[in-house]
């Protein structure tokens, strides 16, 4: 019977101790007693607070990946500036149009390619290589106020060592953008390995005959001052 007692009191303390969040071990009888029963700890955690600080330091860090990221492209603006700049203060050959670090001269006779290339390189440069969208766009619109008939050569063939693969008047293959017009190249009848800004295509890329006789557009580097 004691012992009954005694379990039955020990659990009513630890009921007691844990109904009023008591967080350690310690004594639940009166501090004059020589004897204490000790009672579990009770660990309260507050998961509320938790998250409320994890979204925090989320939203703190989503912040500043947007502030840098700002930064970014407020820099690489200014570059651009920067660039536009320095490439605006070398000067180009009479009758060559500026544009970024190269100057672009458009004939005004016709050649077959081999001797638009000739011409090209007589005077200090070659054949125009449209690379990127920029340089093609601002080379197109240069052409649109050419007569209708003003297609020409830029420098980019077919190369004969690799058949079906087109190189850059610099001997670097053609890769990534292009802007070739709908179902070109098509080798023209197995003779198409030169490359022009075709009217009938608005200005898009076609292959053709090399020995056609046409306008063409030479390239030089824009001079350091």
């Amino acid at each position: 019977m004691g012992v009954n007692l005694a379990i039955v009191t020990v659990a009513l303390l630890m009921m007691t101790s844990q109904a009023s969040g008591q967080p350690t071990w310690g004594c639940s009888a009166p501090k004059t007693e020589e004897k204490c029963v000790c009672s579990p700890v009770i660990h309260v955690h507050n998961y509320g607070d938790k998250q409320g600080e994890n979204d925090e330091t989320g939203n703190s860090q989503d912040t500043r990946i947007k502030e840098l990221q700002e930064q970014v492209v407020n820099l690489t603006g200014e570059l651009a500036v920067l660039k536009q700049a320095f490439h605006e203060k070398l000067p180009c050959p009479s009758g060559y149009l500026h544009f970024e670090d190269r100057c672009f001269s458009f004939s005004t006779d016709i050649k077959n390619y081999a001797d638009a290339r000739s011409a090209c390189q007589a005077a200090g440069g070659r054949l125009a290589m449209p690379k990127d969208q920029a340089t093609n766009d601002f080379l197109v619109k240069q052409l649109a106020g050419y007569p209708s008939s003003y297609s020409a050569w830029f420098g980019l063939t077919r190369d004969q060592v690799q058949e079906g693969t087109f190189v850059w008047e610099d001997g670097t293959p053609l890769t990534g953008w292009s802007n070739w017009a709908p179902w070109q190249p098509d080798d023209a009848g197995s003779l198409g390995d030169c490359t022009h800004w075709a009217t009938a295509y608005g200005y898009k890329w076609n292959d053709a005959q090399c020995s056609n006789s046409q306008q063409y557009v030479c390239e030089a580097s824009a001079a350091a001052p």
